[in-house]
């Protein structure tokens, strides 16, 4: 598990603008454009039947989940997120990734939280 979380902080680390990291509360990323997709890779595939809207989802600055889609790659290793219609613009929201996302062998992911602020227009 520990190996899975550490790919998770270096593939975000790399995908993300400095000033996010995992299990911390940091400043909100900006200016993310409104049609942002997300995509996260882990190094264990992802056990199928805890990737959904439970443990997956988006919320804006008043806590209220989004319509959102979650895709997973042929091997379970690639998450992709992406909103049904895009975000509002100069919006704060917040991607969660619940404890009970587990891997192939049924460890369970640290919780994670990264926040952004999308572009104003």
């Amino acid at each position: 598990m520990r190996k899975i979380l550490t790919v998770l902080v270096l593939t975000l680390a790399l995908l993300l603008p400095s000033g996010v990291a995992l299990g911390k509360e940091f400043p909100a990323m900006t200016n993310v454009p409104l049609d942002k997709i997300w995509t996260i890779n882990f190094n264990h595939p992802l056990k199928l039947s805890t990737v959904y809207h439970r443990n997956i989802y988006i919320t804006d600055s008043k806590n209220t989940k989004i319509l959102i889609g979650i895709d997973i790659s042929r091997d379970n290793k690639t998450l992709t997120i992406k909103t049904a219609p895009s975000y509002l613009s100069d919006e704060n929201y917040t991607i969660h990734l619940s404890s009970k996302l587990q891997d192939s062998r049924g460890n369970n992911l640290e919780e994670t939280i990264l926040k952004f602020k999308t572009v104003s227009q």
